[in-house]
């Protein structure tokens, strides 16, 4: 056992086991005791000190595990991403940008593939900011304009509906990705999410200055919402949206300022004047 994990930081090793029952373990049993205390935030410098010198050290002794070395790997996220998803994900994104070719792994796809396979099956799975940033390194990990497009263009998908998923919980409204992705492809049902964020907003809000600079990031983040995955709604819906909600809630003096416009974008006279008509009826 030793003379395998020579030269191997030890820090995230599972020792409440002996030597027995760890060689007892398959490959994706070893990997994971081996990573036991690894986090997402040590993972990518955990494969290097301790997942790689004992992957050498198979390869020296005559194992043929660098001949399969693949299917363990992403074995160990699947088992994992129940448990802890953010991890999974890190684990996956640091084989791709940091330890692939360390470990003799040429092919990056099916790392990548497995991390698509594992957030779409899992659409409520939270924890968006670190799946968003594991899910940008995948990204940034392959290549453009070779027979990756196609898993470039599916990631890229991903990463605007996680972000979507972000920016609508960062404002109090946990939305899952499959719910994200529906309401995208239906201006209505795009028009009613909006309604629900912003009558959310309007909840939590108290009609104080913070708020007036609540409703100003609020404008901010649904524009990048529309430009991540909303396409379909023109500015000029989101910003009678706004108008309309910021007047139902009372909050005249800052429905006043989105009223004159926003970043450019403006009311027609007509609209403006009939929504203002509508709400006060």
């Amino acid at each position: 056992l030793f003379a395998l994990i020579d030269g191997m930081t030890l820090g995230t090793v599972r020792w409440d086991m002996n030597a027995a029952q760890y060689l007892s373990l398959d490959q994706v049993g070893k990997f994971r005791a081996l990573l036991g205390l690894s986090t997402e935030k040590t993972v990518g410098r955990d494969l290097v000190e301790v997942v790689v010198p004992f992957v050498r050290s198979r390869i020296n002794t005559g194992s043929s595990m660098s001949e399969n070395m693949v299917v363990p790997l992403l074995k160990v996220a699947e088992d994992e991403f129940s448990g802890r998803p953010a991890w999974a994900m890190a684990f996956l994104s640091q084989i791709c940008t940091n330890t692939a070719a360390m470990l003799g792994i040429d092919n990056k796809a099916p790392f990548v593939l497995k991390a698509l396979e594992l957030v779409n099956s899992n659409p409520d799975v939270g924890c968006w900011a670190a799946l968003n940033q594991s899910i940008t390194e995948l990204l940034g990990s392959l290549s453009e304009g070779s027979e990756q497009d196609e898993i470039v263009e599916e990631v890229k998908s991903l990463s605007n509906i996680i972000q979507c998923a972000r920016i609508m919980e960062k404002h109090g409204l946990h939305v899952d990705l499959l719910t994200i992705k529906a309401h995208s492809e239906d201006e209505e049902r795009t028009r009613m999410l909006l309604r629900q964020l912003l009558s959310n907003t309007a909840q939590q809000s108290t009609n104080s200055s913070v708020d007036d600079e609540l409703w100003e990031a609020l404008w901010g983040d649904v524009c990048t919402l529309r430009d991540l995955a909303f396409q379909q709604m023109e500015y000029k819906q989101v910003l009678l949206e706004f108008c309309r909600a910021l007047l139902e809630s009372g909050r005249f003096f800052v429905a006043e300022t989105f009223l004159d416009g926003k970043d450019g974008v403006t009311l027609d006279a007509d609209a403006a004047e009939g929504l203002v008509i509508s709400v006060a009826r």
